[in-house]
């Protein structure tokens, strides 16, 4: 999950940005064995870096020389397909837990009350609230299983990278740009319980 797209929306209109179109062919070399994107993805699990990566590739005898152009690649492939499969676990759970409340709780209004739970979390420790990312999950009470989550993100390293190259953000080369926040680190917590308690209040799915 990049943080771009709210899980709590219909994985089919949720957009799948392939950039397998852009690889060169050293990089479709190292993206074609399924053995480099386990060891991408179990290395994100982990918390580490692509140095890390690299560290443990040496060890399975595999290229550590590959991943150093194609890591980044990868890693916005995987964030893809991660947004995606949440998206469709959220949305399952959160039916579950409207069919939990049984016909007889239907409002006059379609909708159904659901009693969840809500927390936040950031990146950074610490009571400053300086994180420059966070995380929020909705959970419903009745199931114990997530209904809502959304991540904020108030940098992209892509956009930095770019400003630092000079160029102005009007012409910043197409990408997933994964700052979707501008508010204070402390404000997060409640812009993400007012933002899921909204998409959940208004999805005509369920």
């Amino acid at each position: 999950y990049s943080g771009k797209h709210a899980p709590t929306m219909e994985p089919e209109i949720v957009e799948k940005e392939r950039t397998t179109n852009n690889l060169s062919r050293s990089d479709l070399s190292v993206t074609s064995h399924a053995a480099n994107w386990r060891l991408l993805a179990a290395t994100q699990l982990f918390g580490e870096s692509q140095k890390a990566g690299e560290i443990v590739a040496s060890f399975l005898d595999l290229s550590s020389g590959a991943f150093r152009n194609s890591w980044w690649k990868i890693e916005d492939e995987l964030g893809i397909e991660h947004g995606m499969i949440s998206a469709e676990i959220i949305l399952k759970n959160l039916k579950e837990a409207v069919a939990k409340q049984g016909e007889n709780a239907i409002l006059h209004n379609g909708k159904v009350p659901l009693t969840v739970s809500f927390d936040m979390g950031w990146q950074k420790k610490g009571r400053k609230h300086e994180s420059l990312s966070g995380h929020a999950f909705l959970i419903c009470v009745f199931t114990s299983k997530i209904i809502g989550m959304i991540v904020y993100s108030k940098t992209c390293i892509k956009c930095s990278n770019y400003s630092d190259r000079g160029l102005v953000k009007a012409d910043f080369p197409s990408h997933n740009c994964s700052k979707n926040y501008d508010g204070s680190s402390k404000g997060m917590e409640a812009t993400a319980a007012l933002q899921m308690v909204q998409q959940i209040f208004h999805h005509d799915s369920v």
